[in-house]
């Protein structure tokens, strides 16, 4: 006879680097653990590495492996770690990971999008007010069809514009850049959303 299945808590989580999407805002993703029921709930948690006593947690489905966190209040350096629940308990707590935020570099200002022809725009920006600590590696920008950015268009530059086609007007637009050095990513700027044209050239941003 088939012994019964003996009900555990999960395993730990693995939490990997988080990426900056925005002003204060982290994205953090791990892997899903090993667990011999369904998993049905994530703690999220983070706190300045100074402060290790100023823990913030956040709950999550269990159907998801990543969060974004709004992180505006620390300045510093923060630390991020995961521990996921079944219907048996809680597992150990994931990897601590540690991101120091003076290093990056801010967001990059100024971001706009004119059409100088009806078939072509043209993205502008200006340099970050600081590099971090890193050194300048690239910009990455990123076009999109729909405001998450899911369908998109990204470009890997050392300048600060670029040109693209419009194929047809009326069609929103929504624009976004950030800058890479050799601490990681920064945050990314707000978003433009814009129209292409049909007639006379227009700015947005």
């Amino acid at each position: 006879f088939a012994l019964p299945r003996i009900a555990r808590a999960p395993a730990a989580p693995s939490l990997g680097n988080p990426i900056f999407v925005g002003a204060g805002v982290a994205r953090i993703s791990w892997s899903a653990p090993t667990s011999s029921l369904p998993i049905q709930e994530y703690q999220v948690s983070y706190w300045p590495t100074s402060n290790p006593g100023n823990v913030v947690s956040k709950s999550v489905s269990g159907n998801k492996t990543f969060y974004e966190l709004d992180i505006s209040g620390i300045s510093s350096s923060v630390t991020f770690r995961v521990t996921a629940r079944n219907s048996a308990g809680y597992s150990p707590p994931s990897n601590n990971v540690t991101a120091d935020l003076s290093s990056l570099a801010t967001a990059p200002g100024g971001l706009a999008v004119s059409y100088p022809a009806y078939n072509t725009g043209t993205v502008t920006w200006n340099a970050p007010s600081s590099m971090g600590t890193g050194s300048f590696v690239e910009y990455v920008l990123q076009i999109a069809n729909v405001p998450d950015f899911s369908a998109r268009t990204e470009y890997r530059l050392t300048t600060r514009s670029r040109n693209f086609d419009v194929i047809q007007a009326g069609e929103k637009r929504y624009v976004r850049v950030r800058v890479k050095t050799t601490k990681g990513d920064g945050p990314w700027s707000a978003v433009v959303e814009t129209i292409t044209p049909s007639g006379p050239a227009i700015k947005y941003g």
